[in-house]
């Protein structure tokens, strides 16, 4: 509201005040939202390796902000990964139940692995 309050029109005060509103809820909205599995994983190894860097986020308030960034490209590359590998080693066509549950454990695991030391367990 960079005008004049007296000075603006009833229809452009009400429309002002929305959008303030609306980018309000918007940001309350983004605190809310939680820290999936990877992000408090990177948040957790922070906290054994550099806990000072972690505090210092959290007083700036942007620890939230980057645990959730750190969740969302891992489980991007855990899809990239696992989709890669699969097609390196295509799932078996003929086994049983048991078998095919040990193979899609196998590609999740190693997807994870890689994941883990791509971006999870990475200085911040």
């Amino acid at each position: 509201m960079n005008q004049n309050i007296s000075s603006m029109s009833t229809t452009d005060l009400i429309s002002s005040l929305s959008t303030s509103a609306e980018e309000a809820m918007s940001e309350a909205a983004q605190q809310e939202t939680p820290i999936g599995k990877y992000g408090k994983m990177a948040m957790s190894y922070m906290e054994k390796t550099n806990p000072s860097r972690l505090t210092l986020l959290t007083m700036e308030n942007r620890h939230r902000e980057i645990f959730r960034e750190v969740d969302n490209r891992a489980w991007q590359r855990m899809e990239a990964i696992t989709a890669q590998l699969q097609r390196q080693r295509p799932r078996p066509t003929t086994g049983s139940y048991m078998e095919l549950v040990q193979y899609d454990n196998q590609i999740h695991s190693a997807a994870e692995e890689i994941v883990l030391t791509e971006i999870v367990y990475q200085d911040r």
